[in-house]
Order: C-alpha cells, then structure tokens, then sequence
C-alpha cells in the first residue's frame, strides 16, 4: 500500500540511497548494451524488440535484487495517499495528517533520484573510459556523444516532453502491476500452480511452495517491469512508423547516457554544458515523477470515490514546514513532526 516507499528514519532513508545506488549500477549497464544494440543495425521492428528485452531484463533485475529505479513508486504512493483521504472524513485533519507525510515523500524520492544519478554517471563514464583503454577507440562517436548530450537539454530540446510520456508509462505499468496482483488472487494462480504435474514430479514440496508463494508476492511487479521495458523500448520506433515526435527519456537513463557521451567529449566540454545537463537531468526526474504521481493520485482519489476540497490548505501546510525547516524535505530532520507514524492495526474481537 506505498508505506515502504516512503522513508521515516534515517536508517530508512540511507537504505533507500543504497538500493537505489544498485538501481543506478544496473542502469549504467543498460544503456550501455542499448548503445551496443544500436550499432548492430538491426531492422527497426527487432531493434525494438531487442531493446525491449534488455530494458525488461534489466529492470527484472532491479527487482529481484531488491534495487530501486527513481520514479517507480509514485502509483503505490498515491495509493496511501488517497487511503489516508479515505480514512479521514474530516478534511482538515487529512491535511495536518498529510502534509508531513509529503515532507517524507519529498525527501524518500529526492534520495531515490540521488541514488540512481550518482552511481549512472559515474558508471556510465567508467565503462567507456574503461572501453576506450582496452580498444583504444571511443566507445561511441563524438556526434553520437553530442546528440546525446543535446537530447537532455532542458529548453532547446523535446526533453521535458518525452519524460512527461515516460511518466504516462510509469503510471500505466503500475495499473498493470495492480491488474495482475488482483489476478493473481482471483485466478487462485499459486494454488494452481502448486497442483502443476509436471512441477510437482521435478520439484520438492517445499521448493514449490515457496515457488508459489514468490509468484504470489511477484507477480504484479514483475509485469510491472516486463511491460514498462516493453513500452520504453517501443516507443521511439512507434514514433518512427506514426511519424510523430515521440521518444523516452528516463532520469537515470539519461544519467548513465551523459556519463557515456562525457567520456567521449572530456576534451571539448564545458563546464557551463555540464551544469546545463544536470539541470535536464533532474528537470526530466521531476516530470517523470509529476505526471506518473499525478495520474496516479488523481487515480486513487476516483478509485475510492474521496471528495477532498481542501487542496489550497493542505498547500499551505506544506508550504509552512517548508519555511520552518526546508532542508527536512530533502534530508532527514525536524524532529517528531516529520516523522510519519503509521496507524495501529486496530485488533478484531
């Protein structure tokens, strides 16, 4: 229901940087078999299956290793967010009770973010440096550096956009993973599969339970990221035959790609490209994160049919912790009132 993704202490909160640090490693590998795959050449239709299956290998990957990728929890956040809603009929105290809680969101995916960018770049500008000293060749050419530099560039390119899309994608993978969470029950899917023959004669009895019980668990995030790799690597191919101007950008995607294209322009880049490229870097993050959060929300609200009105004051509420202690929404601190307390089970007689 979104409270593990949301950090409450400051072992929560550096538990979350080094998973989405892991995140960020298996990102910096992703895009440097994506760039790999470009050079083959392939006919548009299996490039695109290609890099679909590396997208979803890798966030697979992610998953099973217990990793984190920035952006993806917004559909499971706004979940909570809205059972709160639900919970409290009495709107101003929803607003007092989630304000805080937006403080802990705020700073649960600024580190997420943090994570998966500063393990990219670095990785990513490892690999090809490391290329380059084995091949003594860059490991991609100085315009294919350049054109991926340009790509993220905040204002003079359709970056905010293309996140804005990837933000659609995120949102519409959630739904799917909630989709076959909800199959998994119905259909009694580990049931069936314990009672599989053929499983049952290959695999010990503990194996397969445990087997069923993980599909159990699994099931919908593990959708969840086979169809988000699908939609990413699909895209642009899509927009090729349509003839539209579509295209994915994902913050930590875009962050590994710099590292990769820094590489190759060490000698000419200037500072000022930099600082303009982690500009677009975080601006693409934040889209990502606005439009799959606020599908979402709007979502979660309709799917609970909550009437909640009182926007402006929540704005307010949050707007006042702000000002009280703004370094709260970005590090762990403030004392107990930004620390969500998550409400006792209430025991059934």
């Amino acid at each position: 229901t979104g409270e593990e993704y949301i950090t409450t202490t400051p072992k929560e909160y550096f538990s979350m940087f080094k998973k989405a640090f892991g995140g960020g490693i298996i990102v910096a590998y992703l895009v440097i078999f994506k760039i790999a795959i470009s050079s083959w050449k392939l006919p548009l239709l299996f490039e695109a299956l290609v890099y679909s299956i590396n997208y979803s290998i890798g966030f697979v990957l992610i998953h099973i290793t217990h990793s984190k990728l920035a952006t993806k929890q917004p559909a499971m956040i706004a979940s909570h967010l809205a059972r709160i809603l639900d919970e409290e009929k009495d709107g101003q105290v929803a607003a007092k009770r989630l304000a805080p809680l937006i403080v802990q969101i705020s700073r649960s995916q600024f580190v997420a973010l943090l994570g998966n960018i500063t393990a990219g770049i670095p990785l990513g500008f490892f690999l090809a440096w490391l290329w380059e000293l084995g091949t003594g060749d860059n490991y991609i050419s100085q315009t294919k550096a350049l054109g991926m530099i340009n790509e993220i560039h905040p204002w003079q390119s359709l970056a905010l956009w293309f996140a804005g899309l990837t933000g659609i994608w995120l949102y519409i993978s959630g739904l799917i993973s909630g989709y076959f969470d909800n199959l998994c029950i119905y259909a009694r899917i580990p049931e069936r599969i314990r009672r599989i023959e053929f499983l049952r004669n290959r695999m010990p009895p503990k194996m397969l339970i445990k087997f069923s019980n993980y599909i159990e668990d699994n099931l919908g995030p593990l959708a969840d990221n086979i169809y988000f790799g699908f939609f990413l690597g699909c895209t642009t191919a899509v927009g090729i035959m349509l003839g539209l101007p579509i295209d994915t950008l994902h913050v930590t995607f875009s962050a590994a790609g710099f590292g990769v294209a820094a590489m190759t322009t060490m000698d000419s880049i200037t500072l000022n490209t930099v600082m303009i490229s982690l500009v677009g870097i975080v601006g693409i993050g934040l889209m990502n994160f606005a439009v799959s959060f606020g599908l979402s929300i709007v979502t979660a609200i309709r799917s609970r049919q909550v009437k909640f009105r009182l926007w402006r004051q929540l704005f307010k509420e949050v707007l006042l912790l702000f000002l009280r202690n703004p370094i709260a929404f970005f590090v762990p601190g403030g004392g107990g009132r930004f620390i969500f307390k998550r409400p006792p089970e209430k025991k059934q007689s």
